[in-house]
Formats: C-alpha cells, sequence, structure tokens
C-alpha cells in the first residue's frame, strides 16, 4: 500500500518508527523508500522473511480508477513453497479480474 498510497502515507510511516519484527524487517527509512520506488517501478511487492521467519508475502495493487491504490491483494506462503512467478501470476489474474468487474449500476 505504501507504494501506491499517498506520499504522505510513507511519511507517515517513517515517523512512526519502523520497528524490527526479524533480522530481514526494514527498519532505514532510506532503505523502506527505496524499496517503495522498486514496488512502484515493479508494480509488486515481495517481502521474505520481513514480518515472520519462514514465510514470503507477495502483493499486487488494485485500483479503483485512479492511480492511488485502493487496496492489495497479497499471498503469505511458507518460503519452502515459494515459487514467485505462480503466485505473482495467480495474484496479477486475479486484479484483472476484480478490475474488470464493473459496479455501476
Amino acid at each position: 500500500m505504501l507504494g501506491y498510497g499517498p506520499p504522505e502515507l510513507l511519511s507517515a510511516v517513517i515517523s512512526h518508527g519502523l520497528g524490527r519484527r526479524t533480522r530481514a524487517t526494514i527498519v532505514s527509512p532510506r532503505h523502506l523508500s527505496e524499496q517503495v520506488e522498486q514496488v512502484r517501478n515493479d508494480g509488486y511487492a515481495i517481502e521474505m522473511e520481513e514480518v515472520v521467519i519462514g514465510y514470503m508475502g507477495v502483493a499486487v495493487p488494485l485500483f479503483a480508477g485512479t492511480d492511488l491504490g485502493l487496496c492489495a491483494l497479497s499471498m503469505t506462503v511458507p518460503t519452502f513453497r515459494a515459487d514467485i512467478p505462480r503466485h505473482l501470476a495467480a495474484l496479477q489474474d486475479a486484479r484483472r479480474r476484480i478490475e474488470g468487474v464493473n459496479t455501476v449500476s
């Protein structure tokens, strides 16, 4: 959500402090900002054991007709079962299906 939310969202997260949950958790504001920029460039986010050792996550944003992300779809799996290309393809397919739904009556 940081990659596609309003710029002040990243500033607010950084200002509240970046607590460490695992050895892989990003706690440097500069590193987090670089990672957020990478997410914007790639169009998806991957975290590897940043929250819980032994698990990784992949996420894609959902949009509501603007450049700001409305929400995200994510998948968390044990690292030993990680197949990032397969998980990413499934999430991107789900996003296309959800965003393709016409909600106007």
